[in-house]
């Protein structure tokens, strides 16, 4: 009854608050994306869309996205600043962008050993395949691809979706309310799973967020068709675990009517780090190309009418598990990792630990979240780490003391 009791209130929060967006007809809650060197990121004569936004564990954020500004569409990506100014966009070289083709909707995710594993979608002789390839860097140093997969059909979109530590593409088709999830871990991917969505959608980014131990929300952002214009609209499925039954699927329908816009909006992204916001593109200057675009939604937490969710989810709580309490090492190294602790049911987006009084870095994901610092001196040394949840709260700083005897 606790779970049916925590759906309802947040059906009422979805229903009510419009989870990803504010007053889409109010131009003052939407930004151009301006470069620093003056203008924007788009261009005035050519198409910017298909917008994707990667943080870097190394605290750089890039954007990328897809433009025609050469002929054919392209990838680019843009370096972002603190202040969500972005630098001058730079053109993926071959093998990634070719030269009778389209490459669009770029999605990346770390890979193995420092590189990175970018995929898209390439249109080239009305054949479309999802492309993988391996990169030591964003430069494309040493690019490796695995083997292209040829889609059947006519496939309109590539999107994310994260749940936990797992990460998966999502295919759609514009005619079709369903989507195929391809599991996306290095340059292989296989089709998992399909789902049936209450609407087709041309392109479609979701998330997942943990409700208990066994239940969980996937929420959804997606481009749609309603009354012949490209408009975006949420939506989410409960998946309710009974024992003995399996998971039960209970559709969440999100009321978007305010959000909609007399322009053709399309390709939508949710930067969940940045505290959900959207990236899209929209063709409101009336001049038949797309610009790209950013919602200036609040966090969650800033949401009055998320006020019932934090009495059912409190702030995350996070444990060190190693070291513990006054240590001592006779090594010259100290390998922390933490988790969530046990009452914590949302899923922890990031873990951040610090030596002594140097800056917080970000930990690994793994069994626990990890980090190992090396060569450090004799003494007493205090490991300090917090964690963030996916809606963006901080947990408090946890500290234990430990001996380092080299």
């Amino acid at each position: 009854m606790k779970n049916f009791i925590g759906l309802s209130v947040l059906v009422i929060l979805f229903s009510s608050c419009g989870l990803f967006f504010i007053d889409g007809g109010n131009d003052n809650n939407i930004s151009t994306l301006a470069l620093t060197s003056g203008g924007y990121l788009s261009t005035d004569d050519y198409n910017e869309k298909c917008p994707f936004l990667f943080r870097d564990s190394t605290g750089t954020n890039y954007l990328f996205f897809s433009s025609d500004r050469q002929g054919s569409y392209d990838i680019y990506f843009s370096v972002m600043n603190p202040d969500g100014t972005f630098q001058d966009p730079i053109r993926l070289p071959s093998p990634v962008n070719g030269t009778n083709s389209d490459e669009l909707f770029p999605i990346l995710r770390p890979g193995t050993m420092a590189s990175y594993i970018i995929a898209f979608l390439r249109i080239s002789n009305n054949q479309t395949n999802l492309i993988p390839y391996q990169v030591d860097n964003l430069a494309l140093a040493n690019p490796q691809t695995g083997v292209p997969t040829s889609v059947s059909g006519n496939f309109t979109g590539l999107g994310l979706y994260k749940e936990g530590f797992n990460i998966y593409l999502l295919l759609s088709h514009g005619n079709d309310s369903q989507i195929e999830y391809y599991i996306f871990n290095q340059l292989d991917y296989y089709l998992s799973t399909n789902i049936i969505l209450s609407k087709p959608v041309h392109s479609i980014n979701g998330i997942s967020i943990k409700h208990t131990n066994m239940d969980y929300i996937d929420l959804f952002i997606e481009e749609v068709s309603i009354n012949g214009k490209k408009q975006l609209s949420a939506e989410g499925i409960f998946y309710h675990n009974i024992v003995g039954m399996g998971f039960q699927k209970v559709p969440l329908a999100i009321s978007t009517p305010d959000y909609g816009s007399k322009f053709n909006d399309i390709t939508p992204f949710i930067d969940q780090v940045g505290g959900f916001k959207v990236y899209f593109a929209s063709d409101r200057y009336g001049n038949g190309n797309y610009d790209l675009y950013r919602y200036n939604v609040y966090t969650f937490n800033k949401l009055p009418e998320v006020v019932p969710l934090y009495s059912w989810s409190p702030a995350p709580g996070i444990v060190i598990n190693v070291p513990t309490q006054n240590y001592t090492n006779y090594l010259d190294s100290i390998s922390v990792n933490a988790d969530k602790a046990m009452a914590t049911k949302i899923q922890l987006m990031e873990m951040y630990c610090a030596l002594d009084n140097n800056p917080f870095v970000k930990m690994i994901p793994g069994t626990g979240w990890a980090y190992s610092y090396l060569a450090v001196p004799a003494g007493t040394h205090s490991i300090k780490v917090y964690g963030i949840d996916v809606f963006y709260r901080f947990s408090a700083t946890n500290t234990v003391q430990t001996v380092i005897t080299n």
